[in-house]
């Protein structure tokens, strides 16, 4: 998926992100307008840590999910239950703060790419989990 698709689904909720994407030229066949054709749902899990979403902003209507939760038997059954009336209606969306945030806020080069090598390994570790699970 393409973020552009879904970022604007997600923080201003279908409609508006149709309206808004119609108004620009060229925009009426944009990604906001074959998400809507195709009547695909969007629920974003939000994989970031405690302190990137304080640091960085909430996203109001995602799912906060420590990704060290998928690891843990006594979070795993109560993750399961959360998600459970959700499967086979969404398309699970995972998120978490991306390259320019880790090179922005860590001191060299090296330190972003080790950071960003972090998060994408608990992001595809969260993927997983839910694609064997059967979501």
């Amino acid at each position: 998926m393409d973020p552009q698709e879904i970022v604007p689904i997600l923080c201003k909720g279908r409609q508006a992100a149709h309206q808004e994407s119609s108004r620009h030229a060229g925009m009426s066949n944009g990604p906001v307008r074959r998400a809507e054709q195709n009547n695909i749902r969007y629920y974003a899990i939000d994989c970031r840590s405690e302190e990137q979403r304080t640091r960085w902003g909430r996203f109001a209507t995602a799912f906060s999910l420590d990704p060290n939760a998928v690891e843990d038997p006594d979070q795993i059954e109560k993750l399961l239950a959360s998600f459970q009336a959700m499967r086979g209606q969404v398309h699970l969306c995972l998120m978490g703060c991306g390259l320019r945030v880790w090179e922005d806020s860590c001191s060299n080069a090296a330190e972003a790419k080790e950071a960003w090598a972090e998060e994408k390994s608990k992001l595809h570790m969260c993927a997983l989990f839910f694609m064997k699970q059967g979501f």
